[in-house]
């Protein structure tokens, strides 16, 4: 009896690991959008949707003709993001961590124009 609840332990484990996990980055834009400069078409339902094919998470540079973004994307979720003027809403799975790339992305930004504008001044004192 224990032999055949540990080959059946074993067997769901192999199953689980080579199951593949589907996953995806769905858009709601008006205008056109690309993902690591691959163009991307709208599906049926008006979605730009992207299904990346990576075992692993990765960040993904996504681009309209004014504006551009980093996205999180991890095997399994689903990333739904909401392009709007010069603005981003991200809705569903990591939520979280695409929200704070955002804000790294802002606070780089800020800092960046800080040293260009004072440039001379830090460096005379």
């Amino acid at each position: 009896m224990p032999k055949s609840i540990i080959y059946s332990l074993i067997a769901l484990f192999i199953c689980s690991c080579s199951t593949k996990q589907p996953g995806k980055i769905q858009i709601t834009s008006e205008v056109a959008v690309t993902i690591n400069e691959k163009p991307l078409n709208k599906d049926p339902s008006g979605l730009y949707v992207y299904s990346p094919d990576s075992k692993y998470g990765n960040i993904y540079v996504l681009n309209t003709q004014q504006n551009e973004w980093e996205v999180y994307w991890e095997p399994g979720k689903t990333v739904s993001i909401t392009l709007e003027g010069d603005s981003i809403i991200f809705s569903d799975d990591l939520q979280t961590e695409n929200k704070h790339l955002q804000l790294d992305k802002q606070l780089n930004e800020e800092v960046v124009g800080f040293l260009r504008k004072n440039w001379y001044l830090l460096h005379t004192l």
